[in-house]
């Protein structure tokens, strides 16, 4: 998916999502080049990338639904870590995917899950950071979380 070309994209990701709706639990055995590849999609930023992020929104929904959560949280939780290698729009990504993957959880796997994924928001420094697009992902999170337990 990073390879993809401009115009290609779009379409590409629409494809994505058909793909990851007929292979459904087959998903597992290729969820350690999903999880980056979705995550590099939610960081890009300018308009025209949108339309990928989007489509990598409905993939990372797709994903949580078909996939067992302990199959992509942990390659997932620690890309929110803030160290030297992660930058910011890095983790902004991360975080935006695991939003979307929330919002895509069954409620009794989300249910089991949110406390390791509240926990790893909290250690990674996430709630305490200062940059606005973190923050906002943050919120977003913590929105998805909420509306999940009606």
């Amino acid at each position: 998916m990073r390879c993809w070309q401009g115009e290609q994209r779009a379409p590409s990701a629409k494809l994505m999502c058909m793909l990851m709706v007929y292979q459904e639990e087959h998903l597992t055995e290729f969820v350690d080049k999903l999880v980056p590849a979705l995550q590099a999609c939610l960081t890009l930023e300018d308009d025209t990338k949108r339309v990928v992020a989007a489509g990598a929104a409905q993939c990372a929904r797709l994903l949580a639904w078909h996939v067992p959560a302990r199959a992509y949280l942990p390659l997932l939780l620690p890309l929110m870590a803030n160290d030297s290698l992660s930058s910011t729009a890095t983790r902004v990504g991360a975080v935006r995917l695991l939003c979307e993957c929330v919002g895509g959880m069954d409620a009794h796997v989300r249910a089991r899950s949110l406390p390791a994924i509240l926990d790893a928001a909290c250690a990674a420094g996430v709630a305490a950071t200062t940059d606005s697009k973190l923050r906002a992902a943050l919120g977003t999170l913590l929105d998805e979380c909420t509306r999940a337990g009606r």
